[in-house]
Parts: C-alpha cells; structure tokens; sequence
C-alpha cells in the first residue's frame, strides 16, 4: 500500500479526535481529582500522617530516646537544649503535624504533640 501525505494527516487528525482519546482524558482527569481529594483528606497518603495519635499515646514517661524512636519509626530533631534536658521534635513532611517531647537524663519527661490524627476505621 502506498499511503501520500494527505491520508497520513488524515488519520492522525481522526485518532486525535476518537472517542478513545476522549475517554482517557476524561479517566485521566477523574483520577487526578480523586487522587487530590484523597491525599486531602489523608485517605490514600501514609507519609500525610506520619505520626499518628496513636502512636503518640504509646509513648510514656521514663522512656529513652531509642524507644519513642522505634515507636514513631523516625529519629527526631534536636530543637533545644536547657539546663533540665533537651526538646526533640518529629514534624511530618507538610510541617502541620508534630510530636514534642522533652528527656531529662534521657528519658521522657513530658510531651506534647500538635495536629495528630487518629487513624483507624472507626475514628
């Protein structure tokens, strides 16, 4: 077959304007939507909530550094030092959630945590 450069437009105007190519862009375009609102709203996301309530309530007085580590699966960040202990804080990717805890001779003395979601089926 001998196709010239007329038909060779012809058909890539008609594959451009098929009806396939219209459903990928609309499938496309439902998947994008979907993906945003669940990385939202913290549905599809783990890293989103990093540290989780949960979590948080495992931790307790008198615990090392290493345990409250292990627990939150992250080393923290030094964020202060006073003449008592140390401040180290877990902050997750987006800065909106954050564990606190504050060690006295290395280990737990209080906590605090900010934003922390509860992640379960029925919370």
């Amino acid at each position: 077959m001998n196709y010239n450069d007329e038909n060779n437009i012809t058909l890539i105007y008609n594959f451009k304007d098929s009806k396939l190519i219209k459903v990928f862009h609309v499938c496309l375009l439902f998947f994008v939507v979907l993906l945003s609102i669940g990385r939202f709203i913290g549905v599809f996301d783990y890293e989103f909530h990093k540290y989780t309530y949960e979590n948080y309530e495992r931790i307790s007085y008198g615990m090392s550094y290493s345990d409250v580590c292990n627990i939150l699966e992250d080393e923290g960040e030094l964020e202060d030092v006073y003449q008592l202990g140390v401040l180290v804080v877990w902050k997750n990717n987006y800065g909106k959630e954050e564990v606190r805890v504050f060690f006295v001779n290395e280990r737990v003395f209080f906590k605090t945590q900010e934003n922390l979601k509860k992640i379960g089926m029925f919370s």
